[in-house]
């Protein structure tokens, strides 16, 4: 149910908690708390009161009874967690590159392409896996029409510095959290379009198996985002890869600009 998967995810972020250190409160693995707040599955009713006890409020509350409204407003500590996190992005190492011509011209052509090729319909749930610094997950909750986001990465200061980030910026959009290894999460025909960009695919270090997983998560007529950043990549691997999982090649962009050796594709899947 939508409304107990909410709430979960709101109280946890209220107490400032990620989904592993709530699993352990709870006696549970994280990758349930993940389950739970996606609406894979929810809480058996043994569960229910325990989760109700530890968050101090009704059953009927966790079920969506009582609205309950952010207010933007977060403990210090979460504050100064915030301004480590601002800091480091434009800290020695970080900053020269984050306001460089180069990468504000990689982001513009991030953005660029999808605006081009994808149709963000009403009420339509988007799904983007690698998290890094957030800045492309905040880019696609602006894009939702009364629909929804799912931010996936594994790496969990990523998980945590986005979610904090939406809560101190007042970010009205539904956008949910999951911490997690993608190639591990069961989404399957779920998602009207996929994303995965920038060096998502080649940090992971399986390659091509992680554009099948994304492929997976897609529905039928649904798209995915495809970005790639490797210039070892075989665009033929890829497009054969997509092809005998489904889909049909809609676009595709190759762009070197400013050193880098880029290619985009959309991806749509067959009826």
């Amino acid at each position: 149910m939508k409304e107990i998967a909410d709430s979960i995810r709101a109280l946890r972020l209220k107490h400032q908690m990620t989904q592993a250190q709530l699993a352990k409160e709870l006696g549970v693995q994280y990758q349930t708390i993940s389950k739970w707040e996606t609406g894979i599955s929810i809480p058996d009713t043994a569960m229910l009161p325990c989760i109700a006890d530890f968050f101090d409020v009704t059953i009927d509350e966790l079920f969506g009874r009582k609205q309950t409204r952010c207010t933007g407003i977060i403990p210090e500590s979460s504050t100064e967690f915030l301004l480590r996190t601002y800091s480091q992005m434009y800290g020695p190492e970080a900053g020269p590159w984050n306001l460089s011509v180069e990468n504000m011209y990689l982001m513009y052509r991030f953005s660029d392409f999808f605006e081009k090729h994808f149709v963000v319909s009403e009420k339509a749930n988007i799904c983007n896996i690698g998290i890094g610094t957030g800045e492309w997950d905040r880019y696609l909750s602006y894009k939702l029409k009364q629909g929804s986001l799912t931010s996936i990465d594994q790496v969990e200061i990523c998980c945590r510095q986005l979610e904090q980030r939406l809560v101190c910026e007042g970010n009205p959009n539904d956008v949910r959290v999951v911490c997690s290894d993608a190639m591990a999460l069961d989404f399957d025909g779920r998602f009207d379009i996929v994303t995965m960009v920038g060096s998502t695919v080649l940090e992971s270090g399986i390659g091509l198996s992680l554009l099948k997983k994304a492929i997976s998560f897609v529905k039928t007529g649904g798209t995915v985002y495809y970005q790639s950043l490797d210039e070892k990549e075989d665009c033929n691997a890829v497009i054969q890869t997509a092809f005998h999982h489904g889909m049909s090649l809609g676009a595709f962009c190759e762009d070197n600009a400013y050193g880098f050796h880029c290619h985009y594709y959309q991806f749509e899947k067959r009826n």
